[in-house]
């Protein structure tokens, strides 16, 4: 575990991309649960990730740490901004592969973030697509320091709830404890494609994805889970 002196926040731009992508590579896919379960390559992630990552770090609402004393980009939260003109910032990547489809299977079991704009008071959203830390750097606190300094952003910018996804047990409980709600949770093992299931059969793991919500701003979003 590394020794952090001094910790810099700071909003991400589009100069710091290579930065965010070589932390995405490093840590972020080989400890991402879903990825994990169904088995991508860093490849097949990069193809689904990169554009988006690179549209979100013009939007005012990403963040990230670096250690001062190495300058090193030790943690960063990738959010984008949705609107009822613009559900997502870019037409989502046509998969290509199985394995691709089988990302987007999983994401698309539980309620995607344009289905809060039902709510007709409803007119942003700020959608946490990443949180990554660096493993050598973990155990502080970062992911809280990234994720509060997002929901500002997003409350300054008229973003009126927050909505993600996610696989991990313990960020999930983590992110209950920040005041988010379940929508639905799924669990991997019984999603299927075309079919076939998008992990083997003989997988038991007891992997869900969830669809997680907050109101940002009081009285502009009545929470309903479908659980």
């Amino acid at each position: 575990m590394e020794k952090v002196s001094d910790i810099s926040l700071h909003v991400l731009t589009s100069d710091d991309f290579d930065d965010v992508m070589q932390l995405m590579r490093r840590t972020f896919y080989a400890r991402e649960v879903v990825t994990n379960v169904v088995g991508c390559s860093d490849d097949v992630m990069d193809a689904m990730t990169t554009a988006v990552i690179q549209n979100d770090l013009e939007n005012g609402v990403c963040f990230g740490l670096r250690d001062l004393k190495t300058k090193k980009l030790i943690a960063v939260k990738i959010c984008s901004i949705l609107t009822r003109d613009t559900h997502h910032p870019l037409e989502p990547v046509k998969p290509e592969t199985f394995k691709q489809k089988a990302i987007l299977a999983v994401a698309q079991s539980v309620p995607p973030p344009e289905s809060l704009f039902d709510d007709p008071n409803i007119e942003k959203i700020l959608y946490g697509r990443f949180s990554n830390v660096d493993p050598d750097y973990t155990r502080r606190g970062l992911s809280n320091i990234l994720h509060e300094a997002c929901e500002r952003a997003g409350i300054e910018k008229g973003c009126q709830v927050f909505y993600s996804q996610v696989g991990d047990k313990a960020l999930l409980g983590n992110m209950i404890n920040k005041g988010c709600h379940v929508l639905q949770s799924t669990k991997i093992n019984e999603i299927s494609l075309d079919g076939q299931p998008v992990i083997p059969k003989s997988d038991s793991s007891d992997f869900s994805i969830s669809a997680l919500v907050k109101i940002l701003i009081p009285g502009t979003y009545k929470f309903k889970s479908s659980l």
